[in-house]
């Protein structure tokens, strides 16, 4: 599957922009799969190295797929619940929080289990909007499966994450916001893989 992430930074009215590709690599019989997670980072026309996330075939905990839509209740690594029901379009709601700053997300998901649109919501430690993702579905095969992954030309491989304080003023790099706020764009794939990794160890 393939999302579309634009990211906007209430403070500074800046934009960034994204793509985040997972692909399932393997399945596996005692009910787990790999995938890979990839983003791409269209300011800068770089590509991350592909990492390697393992998750539940029943019931994804990380993976962009909502088995059996319509429950009110859905078990994944932040629980969402379902707010609101159009005949076969659902609205489910998650929250969590890091330190005093929270993070709302909205997934917006039809029959087929596949979220086309995902809000995310960073509120400051004053209940303030500091930015906002959206994440809009380009492709995906396990609705078509003639879909296809589709990468703009001539990316580069990603320098790391540092470079983005080249995109904002000081002002807001010096803010527990900030750091959040670069967490949610770029920093959440990267870390969910360690934590991953960190709970195969033991």
């Amino acid at each position: 599957m393939e999302y579309h992430v634009q990211t906007y930074i209430v403070s500074t009215k800046s934009f960034v922009d994204n793509l985040v590709i997972e692909e399932v690599t393997d399945v596996y019989s005692n009910g787990t799969f790999e995938f890979n997670i990839t983003t791409v980072f269209l300011n800068f026309s770089e590509i991350s190295s592909p990492s390697t996330i393992f998750d539940n075939l029943t019931c994804p905990m990380l993976f962009y797929y909502i088995p059996h839509p319509g429950k009110e209740v859905v078990d994944r690594q932040i629980p969402l619940t379902l707010v609101n029901e159009t005949g076969n379009y659902y609205v489910y709601e998650g929250v969590s929080y890091i330190g005093y700053v929270g993070l709302r997300y909205y997934y917006y998901v039809n029959s087929t289990g596949v979220p086309s649109r995902i809000v995310i919501y960073q509120i400051g430690e004053n209940g303030e909007v500091v930015s906002v993702s959206t994440y809009t579905l380009i492709s995906s095969n396990l609705i078509n499966s003639e879909e296809k992954i589709i990468l703009p030309p001539n990316l580069r491989p990603a320098s790391g994450i540092t470079y983005l304080g080249n995109l904002f003023p000081s002002s807001l790099t010096n803010t527990i916001g900030s750091y959040i706020v670069l967490f949610n764009i770029i920093a959440i794939p990267i870390l969910i893989v360690i934590k991953r990794k960190l709970m195969r160890k033991y």
